[in-house]
C-alpha cells in the first residue's frame, strides 16, 4: 500500500481501515463542519488519523545502523532490543485546534511473542531517511508518555499515549520533526506488521 499523510478517520471504511494496518497517530481537531447534516459552517471535534510516511528498524546488535524497513519491532535479542523508528508529516495539523493529546498506535503481529514489557516511546534526535545500513539518528524518551506492557495479540492495537504539552510541541515545530522511535524492555518479543 502506498503510504497515506493525512487522512480523516471517517471519510472511507478504506481510510480507517488503512489507519488499522498501518502506524497511526490518533488525534480529534476542532473543524467547521462542511455538510448540512453536521450543521454547516459550526465547528465540532473530528477524530484524524495520520499514518507513517517512513519506517525502518533497527536490530538489536547492530542498533547504530537500520537493518530494514518491512515489519518493525521491539523483540529483546539478549542484551539489547530492536528499535523501530517512524516518521509522519505533522504539517497539516499547523494553526489548528487540538483537543487534548493523541495516540500512537502500531498494529501488532505476535507470530515472534505478543509481550511488551515497559515499552517506551521516544523522540529521534535527528531527523533521517532510511537506506539499509545507513547510520540511526539515536533518540530520546518523551517523558511524559507512560510506558506500555502487555500482551497484544495479532490484530490488535499496541498504542502509546502522547500527552497535549508534548504534541503542542511537535505540531509548533512540525517542519522539523524527526519522527518517533519505540523501544521495549527485557522479555520484550512484539512484532508490528503492515507498518
Amino acid at each position: 500500500m502506498k503510504p497515506q499523510s493525512l487522512t480523516y478517520a471517517e471519510t472511507s471504511v478504506d481510510r480507517r481501515l488503512l489507519s488499522l494496518c498501518r502506524a497511526a497517530l490518533a488525534l480529534t481537531l476542532l473543524q467547521p463542519a462542511l455538510a448540512v447534516d453536521y450543521g454547516y459552517g459550526d465547528e465540532f471535534f473530528q477524530t484524524y488519523s495520520i499514518t507513517a510516511t517512513q519506517h525502518a528498524r533497527a536490530i538489536g546488535g547492530s542498533l547504530g545502523t537500520f537493518n530494514d524497513n518491512s515489519n518493525g519491532s521491539v523483540y529483546d535479542r539478549g542484551a539489547e532490543r530492536d528499535v523501530t523508528y517512524v516518521q509522519m508529516n505533522l504539517s497539516r495539523l499547523v494553526g489548528k485546534t487540538i483537543d487534548g493529546g493523541a495516540t500512537l498506535s502500531f498494529p501488532a503481529w505476535s507470530q515472534f511473542g505478543g509481550q511488551i514489557n515497559n515499552g517506551t516511546l521516544n523522540l529521534a534526535n535527528a531527523p533521517w531517511t532510511y537506506s539499509a545500513g545507513g547510520a540511526t539518528p539515536g533518540f530520546t524518551a518523551i517523558a511524559d508518555s507512560p510506558t506500555l506492557s502487555g500482551s497484544f495479540p495479532t490484530g490488535s492495537q499496541a498504542a502509546w499515549s502522547i500527552s497535549a504539552s508534548t504534541l503542542s510541541n511537535l505540531v509548533a515545530n512540525a517542519a522539523n520533526f524527526p519522527g518517533f522511535a519505540v523501544t521495549a524492555g527485557a522479555g520484550s518479543g512484539l512484532h508490528f506488521l503492515g507498518l
